[in-house]
């Protein structure tokens, strides 16, 4: 075989290096730093532009939010438990506190049961209510329909703070008096609130033309990390009116693919078959090494776990924020849990959510770009995943001028099949080891989503099997896009196949094909292969002395494209002796190296560049010695995460 000949096309999450990677040091932070919830670290971006709106100081708001969610929780309780409820909400100013409201005369009574052993019960306030949630619902169905067979532009949302419709239009006159002239209305035109707004919605991203959520892509965000529920699989979600294809931005210039789309409702193309009640897509990113996990971008420079996808009915007037890749950071209350935006888009639909700028509040909302954001509120200990932004107040984004954002809502993502990831998802390194031609051994071992071993491996025969005759010189087995690709030098002759993977991750080796012989010649020493960005890169020790990194560009789906390049490796082989098997995954934000030489196993973690799209080598630490004993004849493994 050449030099060139045996290349893995494909290279997704991580592979250790055989079972002495069990001792591997834990990895260092990511790219970007968790949020600060303590003394002493960085304060979290969304506890300070509430501390800000409400001139507060932080360690206040941070006790306010923290109640925020727990008041949501009993909420819930009421919601499902009481039938003359009629809605609730937080209070902000100016005093914070909960208001619930009954369609009842009872309702200090009926509150006290559920306020039992609550510290903060004294914050919370009853109101008598016209109707329950349900009727106001109903009346709401009948005020729009009525409303559609006008002629003026509208939008409109059930307000359960006030017991009335808001009819928010640029023509409240014209709306009021050609509904004031229907008989179908009459009994509710007390029941609703005409609201003067200059300009009706649009999809935020609009016609113009690594990854945790609220990273830049093309012409969109990144959303919530959503998981397939009939098989667990993870994707990366964002708006469904937003372009098919889509890259990740580095820099504004490197941009890698994030995957061809699995799912699709657009209410702009009239795709999909919810209509215009989801705006949503998902994107399959196993084209490339996009590690995904329940991450999302709070701040410029920090994220935030995701710990809880919460439902859209106890979210009334909370503090809620996006994050989008043309308008950062901005928050605000959500004013109407059943919004119709209205128009060409969205139709007679009314299942998005509005959240509308606090008054003290100098910025735009959204803008063109900032579709697909993920929507949250904050959590000690993560955030609550809410949704992903659909659209935006139309007006121009010059500064003050787009008062509100709407955004599909985790009850709808749901529906379509698709749940938020929430918790470390599990996943599990596969290993192959050849410990000599007869003897392979599968190490199975659970993984955080760090990459970091949370139980003891699991054993048995390998289900792979070796080629041919002769000694085994090499072998490499990783996961690229469906497949589970292997490689294998055995007697002087290069083998390899694919194995496809089942739907829910695991490898199908009932439906493995035969090794097809590839090349023939004077085998390499070691080698192994990874993917970074748009490149797969693969470093080759023909012998100690000689190592080559061979670089090639890929398609859109995982394959070698263009010119193929050679340099010496920029990585370097510790201690003395033979190189008996090396590996190099990417993992966390590193490329993970290990090595056996002379008897000896070394590890360590070399950090990627800042836009996670080459190996940052002039930061590479030095070689860890680990272990020592009879090294493996040969071994491959990477990580799949599977249910």
């Amino acid at each position: 075989m050449t030099k060139s000949q045996l290349q893995p096309i494909e290279y997704v999450l991580n592979f250790l290096f055989a079972t002495i990677l069990l001792a591997i040091s834990p990895l260092l932070d990511q790219s970007f730093t968790a949020s600060a919830q303590s003394d002493g670290e960085e304060p979290n971006p969304v506890i300070e532009s509430y501390a800000e709106a409400f001139d507060l100081p932080y360690a206040e708001a941070q006790r306010r939010l923290q109640l925020q969610t727990e008041m949501d929780k009993v909420e819930a309780q009421v919601r499902e438990g009481e039938p003359t409820y009629a809605g609730s909400w937080t209070q902000h100013e100016p005093e914070f506190g909960l208001t619930v409201a009954f369609a009842s005369p009872d309702g200090d009574a009926i509150i006290k049961q559920y306020l039992d052993g609550i510290a903060w019960a004294d914050l919370v306030q009853v109101q008598q209510a016209r109707y329950t949630v349900a009727e106001l619902d109903s009346i709401f169905e009948q005020v729009t329909q009525a409303a559609r067979e006008t002629k003026v532009h509208f939008e409109a949302g059930a307000n359960y703070r006030t017991g009335k419709v808001d009819m928010y239009t640029p023509e409240p006159d014209a709306l009021r008096s050609q509904l004031q002239a229907m008989t179908a209305i009459d009994a509710y035109l007390d029941d609703i609130e005409f609201k003067y707004q200059e300009s009706m919605s649009a999809p935020a991203q609009s016609k113009y033309p690594y990854l945790p959520g609220g990273h830049p892509i093309s012409t969109c965000t990144t959303g919530l990390v959503l998981t397939r529920n009939s098989d667990g699989r993870r994707f990366m979600s964002t708006s469904g009116h937003c372009s098919n294809n889509q890259y990740a931005r580095y820099n504004g210039t490197d941009d890698v693919y994030i995957g061809p789309v699995v799912f699709e409702n657009d209410p702009e193309g009239n795709v999909g078959v919810y209509g215009d009640d989801i705006d949503l897509q998902v994107h399959d990113v196993s084209a490339r090494s996009l590690d995904l996990t329940n991450v999302i971008r709070t701040g410029a420079t920090s994220t935030d776990k995701v710990a809880v996808a919460a439902l859209k009915a106890n979210t009334l007037n909370d503090w809620v924020c996006k994050y989008g890749k043309v308008t950062s950071l901005t928050c605000g209350f959500v004013v109407n849990l059943s919004y119709a935006p209205g128009g060409a888009v969205y139709g007679t639909s009314d299942d998005y959510v509005r959240v509308d700028k606090p008054p003290s509040s100098t910025i735009d909302m959204a803008c063109p770009g900032d579709s697909g954001s993920p929507v949250f509120e904050y959590e000690i200990g993560g955030m609550w995943g809410l949704g992903v932004l659909s659209g935006r107040e139309a007006a121009d984004c010059t500064g003050n001028n787009v008062d509100f954002f709407f955004y599909t809502p985790v009850d709808e993502i749901n529906r379509a099949g698709f749940s938020v990831l929430t918790t470390h998802h599990q996943q599990r390194y596969h290993q192959n080891v050849f410990w000599s031609e007869t003897s392979c051994i599968e190490y199975r071992t659970p993984y955080d989503d760090n990459g970091n071993p949370i139980a003891p491996s699991t054993t048995q025969p390998c289900s792979t099997s070796a080629p041919g005759s002769g000694t085994i010189e090499t072998y490499t087995g990783w996961v690229s896009g469906n497949y589970w690709r292997e490689g294998m030098w055995r007697g002087g002759i290069g083998y390899v196949r694919n194995v496809p993977l089942n739907s829910n991750g695991t490898i199908n080796w009932g439906a493995a094909p035969g090794w097809t012989q590839c090349c023939s010649g004077a085998a390499p020493r070691s080698q192994d292969a990874y993917i970074v960005g748009n490149h797969y890169y693969q470093n080759v020790f023909w012998s100690e002395t000689n190592c080559t990194e061979y670089r090639r560009p890929l398609d859109d789906n995982g394959n070698g494209t263009g010119t193929q390049t050679s340099q010496p490796c920029r990585t370097t082989a510790p201690g003395s002796g033979t190189i008996t098997s090396y590996t190099a995954y990417v993992v966390g934000g590193r490329l993970r190296e290990g090595i056996w030489r002379g008897g000896i196993g070394y590890v360590r973690d070399v950090p990627l560049n800042s836009t996670n799209t080459d190996i940052d080598w002039a930061q590479a630490p030095a070689w860890q010695q680990c272990c020592s004993g009879t090294p493996t004849r040969a071994q491959g493994g990477d990580v799949l995460s599977y249910p």
